[in-house]
């Protein structure tokens, strides 16, 4: 994977936005059963919202998954081009920034970058997005029926100190195995993101101090239980009912 081979100090997001793009192709078909059924689109560079940065600031990447119910009609496993596809929904995006700015300022950055955007685009639908450093990403829900303050902080460069979260970021609890939320046991205290304990795609590598294995069997891979989680989020993903279209100018 190209995002390992550039070390940590890259500063360009197009790694970032290549690894995800395969990774949701694997786990997002861009087929559908030859009875019909639910088919996605993966949107690369999607024009989705675009805000208005700082200069001294680059704009995220965007990889945008849509879902749509593909008709009962024969389909073909790849739709051509000029085809008049069914409506569309948004259901997940992946936003994705180069491996240099894996600092807790980094991802507050790209947080607020991903928020602007799905403001414009998304002002009352809901989703799931994906924020990716490098090769370090954690999961969050999209919800804008949420203004007031929000339930969550995170942790800040110089610590104990907490920077508020756009109300509209949301933890989904009922997905098992996340650990880059700390909840905290003195109600109301805000619980804490802590950018520190992010997940990686790193898993090329055995696991330090892996168990014997039997002869012929491969060592679990480094960060083994990060990717069933993804895999738990994908899964997520995919079952949750999503409701409403996307707006007609969304390419």
């Amino acid at each position: 994977m190209l995002a390992h081979q550039k070390g940590p100090e890259y500063s360009r997001e197009d790694i970032v936005s290549q690894a995800w793009g395969s990774i949701l192709s694997t786990y997002f078909p861009q087929y559908a059963s030859p009875d019909g059924g639910v088919i996605y689109s993966i949107r690369r560079a999607a024009a989705r919202g675009e805000a208005v940065v700082l200069p001294q600031a680059k704009p995220c990447r965007v990889i945008v998954i849509e879902m749509a119910q593909a008709p009962a009609d024969p389909w073909p496993s790849l739709p051509d081009p000029g085809m008049s596809l069914p409506p569309a929904r948004d259901i997940l995006w992946v936003a994705c920034k180069a491996p240099v700015e894996d600092t807790p300022a980094g991802w507050k950055d790209l947080m607020e970058q991903c928020a602007s955007r799905l403001e414009l685009a998304h002002p009352a639908r809901k989703l799931y997005v994906i924020l990716a450093i490098g090769l370090k990403w954690m999961m969050f829900k999209w919800d804008p029926r949420h203004k007031t303050r929000s339930p969550l902080q995170m942790l800040a460069d110089h610590r104990p100190d907490t920077w508020a979260m756009d109300s509209r970021y949301r933890y989904d609890s009922g997905i098992a195995g996340q650990s880059h939320v700390v909840y905290s046991n003195n109600a109301p205290s805000p619980d804490l993101v802590d950018t520190t304990l992010a997940y990686s795609l790193e898993f090329w590598a055995p696991e330090p101090d892996a168990p014997p294995t039997w002869a012929g069997e491969q060592p679990r891979p480094l960060n083994w239980r990060a990717m069933q989680l993804l895999e738990a989020c994908f899964t997520r993903v995919r079952n949750t009912v999503s409701v409403g279209e996307n707006d007609t100018g969304f390419n």
